[in-house]
C-alpha cells in the first residue's frame, strides 16, 4: 500500500491512501502501545515528507499532508508536529483519524497559540480547528480536554452550546476544579460565570447558589434565590445562605424562609437534632480528659487548680456548644462560679455563651443568672460581653440584642470592659457589614485615653464586622488609627504584643480578595513606619488576602522572606511569612504536600523563629 502512493496512477494513490486510512483508524490498541500499521508507517514518514515536496497534484498533495499529520505523531527523532501538516492538509474530517490523534493535535494548537500570541500573529486558523475539535472531544466524553483547550485559547464561552443532560454535571465540576489554577481573579470569575450560568439553566439551584456565593456577587445570589419556584427548595437555599450568613430580605417573603436566612431557628434546628441522636444530655470535661488514665504527678509538677479549672470551663464548653445545658455551672446548688477568678470566670460565662450558641431568645437568660443588677466585678462583665457575642453569632434578629449590650459597654472606662464588648461586637456581627457599628467603633478609636490593646481588639472588631469586603473605609479607619499612634515613628510597635491582633484585624478586611487588596496594601507602605514594621503589615495582610488561593507566587514571596538571613528580616516578620505559607495553600492539596516538604526544611535550616512557627504552620494545613 505504501508503494502504491507513489504510483504514477492518480486513482492508484487515491486508493492506497484510502485503504492506509482505514487501517490506521479501525487498529485498535493499548494506551501504552502503538498501532501496528502506525510502527510500520512510521518508518516512511522521511520518504513521504521528501515525495510530497514533489508531487504537483493539489488534491493528492493534500491528502498526503493529512497522513503525514497522523505519521508525525508516532516518528521519533523529528521537529514536526502535526499542526503544521494539518494546517497545509484539507482540514476535513480530522476526528476520523481517532481521539489519540486529536489529543497530540490539543497539544500543538495549545504552544502554537500561545507562539502566536507572543509574536502578535493571526490565531483563526488555529481557532478554526478548535470548533471543529471540541465538539468531537465532548461526543468522546473527554469533557476536560476539551475545557483545557478552550481555556488555552481564550474561548471558554463556546462551551455552552454543546452543554446537554448527559454531560452538564461533569462539564461543571471540571470548571469548577479549574477555576482553583486560575491565572488571575478575572480568569476565575470568567470561569465561575459560566459555570453559574449552566447551572442555572438546567435549574440547579443549589449548585448555582453554590457558585454565585463563591464569586461574592450579589445579583446571581439574589437572582438564583428569589427565582426558585419551589418552596422547599428555596427554603434548602435559605439555610446555605444562612450557614455563609448572607442576609437577603424582599417585602413578600414568607416568615419561615425570613427565619431560617436570619438563623433564628437554627438553636431549635439544632437541639432536635442532638435529641434525635440522644446526644443531648449534659457532658462532664472528665469524660474527654479521663484523668484518671493519666501517670500520677508528683506535687511540683501539679498545674495550679484555678488553671485547671480555667482548662475544665473551656473543655466543657466545647463539649457541651449549642446543647443549652453542660454539668458543671448549671447544676442546682453548684459552687462553680466561686471556685473560678480573674481570667476563669471570663472563660466560665463566654463558655457558657458557646454552650447556648444560637439560642438569641434564652441564651442571654442564662448569663443574667450569674450576673447582679449594678455589676462591678470586670471579670464577670467582660465574660458576659463576650458570651452574648457569641450566642449571637451569625443571627440577624428584629430587637438586635448584641448591638443594645455591647454597644452600651464600650463607653465603659474598665479597658478589660470594652475589649470583651469588641468582641463580642466582632463576633455577633463577623461578615455582615453592618454600618451601625461604624459610630461605637469609632467613638473608641477616637478615645485616646486608653492604649494599643484596646485600639487592637477594635481593629479586631472592624475586621470581623467587614470581613473579607475589601472596604477602603473600614480599612481607612484601621490605618488612620495606626498613623496617629505611631507619633512619627516613636512607638515602638514591632515590641508590642498587641500589634499582631492590631494589623490581623486589617487582614480581615482583605480576607480572601486576592490581587483587589493590592492597592490596599500598597498604601500602607509608609515611610513613616520603621522598614520592620512595613515588612511585617505587608506580609499579613498578603496571607490574608491570598488566603485559600493556592497563589504560588505569593507563597514564593513568603519562602523568600524566610530565607534572608536574620540581620535583615525581623523574626517576628519571618515567624507570620511562615503562617503565612500555610493560610495561602489552605485547602489546596497538591500544594500542601510541596509545603509540607519546604516546612521539614524549615526545621532543619531555618532560624529559631521559624521553628517555632513551624508547627502551627503545619496544624492549619491539617
Amino acid at each position: 500500500m505504501v508503494a502504491a502512493l507513489y504510483d504514477a496512477d492518480l486513482e492508484i494513490k487515491i486508493n492506497a491512501y484510502n485503504m492506509i486510512k482505514t487501517e490506521i483508524t479501525t487498529s485498535t490498541s493499548s494506551m501504552t502501545s502503538i498501532p501496528r500499521p502506525l510502527k510500520f508507517l512510521r518508518l516512511h514518514y522521511e520518504a513521504l515528507k521528501e515525495y510530497e515536496a514533489q508531487i504537483t497534484n493539489t488534491d493528492f498533495k493534500l491528502l498526503l499532508r493529512d497522513l503525514l499529520a497522523v505519521l508525525v505523531m508516532v516518528t521519533p527523532n523529528t521537529t514536526d508536529n502535526s499542526l503544521f501538516w494539518v494546517l497545509q492538509g484539507t482540514k476535513k474530517n480530522l476526528t476520523a483519524w481517532g481521539i489519540e490523534f486529536i489529543r497530540s493535535l490539543v497539544g500543538d494548537i495549545s504552544n502554537e497559540y500561545i507562539k502566536c500570541l507572543d509574536e502578535g500573529k493571526n490565531s483563526d486558523e488555529l481557532l478554526e480547528l478548535v470548533n471543529v475539535i471540541v465538539p468531537y472531544l465532548i461526543e468522546q466524553h473527554s469533557e476536560n480536554e476539551a475545557i483545557d483547550i478552550l481555556l488555552e485559547v481564550e474561548k471558554l464561552d463556546s462551551i455552552m452550546d454543546l452543554v446537554n443532560e448527559s454531560n452538564y454535571k461533569r462539564i461543571c465540576l471540571y470548571l469548577m476544579s479549574s477555576s482553583n489554577y486560575s491565572a488571575d481573579t478575572e480568569e476565575m470569575t470568567s470561569i465561575l460565570e459560566i459555570t453559574y450560568n449552566i447551572y442555572t439553566n438546567f435549574k440547579q439551584h443549589a449548585n448555582a447558589l453554590r457558585v454565585a456565593i463563591k464569586m461574592n456577587n450579589e445579583l446571581f445570589i439574589k437572582q438564583t434565590f428569589f427565582n426558585c419556584g419551589d418552596f422547599n427548595l428555596q427554603k434548602q437555599l435559605a439555610f446555605i445562605l444562612g450557614k455563609q450568613r448572607i442576609y437577603l430580605v424582599q417585602d413578600d417573603m414568607p416568615v419561615e424562609l425570613q427565619n431560617v436566612i436570619s438563623n433564628l431557628k437554627l438553636s431549635e434546628y439544632f437541639k432536635k437534632l442532638a435529641s434525635e441522636l440522644d446526644v443531648l444530655a449534659p457532658k462532664t470535661p472528665e469524660d474527654v480528659i479521663k484523668s484518671h488514665l493519666e501517670e500520677k504527678k508528683s506535687e511540683s509538677t501539679k498545674i495550679d487548680s484555678y488553671k485547671m479549672n480555667m482548662t475544665l470551663n473551656i473543655v466543657s464548653s466545647f463539649i457541651n456548644a449549642g446543647f443549652g445545658t453542660e454539668a458543671l455551672l448549671s447544676p442546682k446548688g453548684s459552687d462553680w462560679l466561686s471556685r473560678n477568678k480573674e481570667e476563669g470566670i471570663i472563660t466560665l460565662l463566654s463558655g457558657l455563651g458557646l454552650v447556648n450558641l444560637w439560642d438569641i431568645d434564652l441564651g442571654p437568660n442564662q448569663l443574667e443568672k450569674y450576673m447582679s443588677t449594678n455589676e462591678r466585678d470586670m471579670n464577670k462583665r467582660a465574660g458576659y460581653n463576650i458570651g452574648v457575642g457569641v450566642i449571637s453569632s451569625g443571627i440577624r434578629d428584629e430587637n438586635n440584642v448584641a448591638f443594645a449590650i455591647l454597644a452600651e459597654q464600650l463607653k465603659d472606662k474598665n479597658a478589660t470592659v470594652v475589649m470583651s464588648a469588641l468582641l463580642g461586637l466582632g463576633l455577633a456581627y463577623a461578615g455582615s457589614q453592618n454600618d451601625d457599628l461604624l459610630e461605637p467603633l469609632m467613638e473608641v478609636i477616637e478615645n485616646f485615653s486608653f492604649g494599643l490593646d484596646v485600639f487592637a481588639y477594635c481593629s479586631l472588631a472592624f475586621g470581623l464586622v467587614y470581613l473579607g469586603s475589601g472596604k477602603e473605609d473600614a480599612f481607612s479607619n484601621i490605618m488612620g488609627n495606626l498613623i496617629s499612634k505611631n507619633e512619627e515613628g516613636k512607638t515602638k510597635f514591632m515590641e508590642n504584643p498587641y500589634f499582631v491582633l492590631f494589623v490581623l484585624g486589617m487582614g480581615l478586611v482583605v480576607l480572601g480578595i486576592q490581587n483587589n487588596a493590592e492597592t490596599i496594601i500598597e498604601a500602607t507602605q509608609l515611610q513613616e513606619f520603621s522598614p520592620d514594621m512595613r515588612l511585617f503589615i505587608k506580609t499579613l495582610l498578603t496571607a490574608c488576602a491570598y488566603a485559600g488561593s493556592g497563589n504560588v507566587t505569593k507563597v514564593q514571596e513568603m519562602m523568600h522572606i524566610i530565607a534572608k538571613p536574620k540581620e535583615e528580616v525581623n523574626p517576628k516578620v519571618k515567624s507570620i511569612a511562615v503562617l503565612g505559607i500555610s493560610i495561602i495553600a489552605i485547602g489546596e492539596d497538591i500544594g500542601t504536600e510541596m509545603i509540607f516538604r519546604s516546612f521539614n526544611h524549615f526545621l532543619q535550616y531555618g532560624d529559631a523563629s521559624v521553628k517555632k512557627s513551624v508547627s502551627l504552620a503545619m496544624s492549619l494545613l491539617r
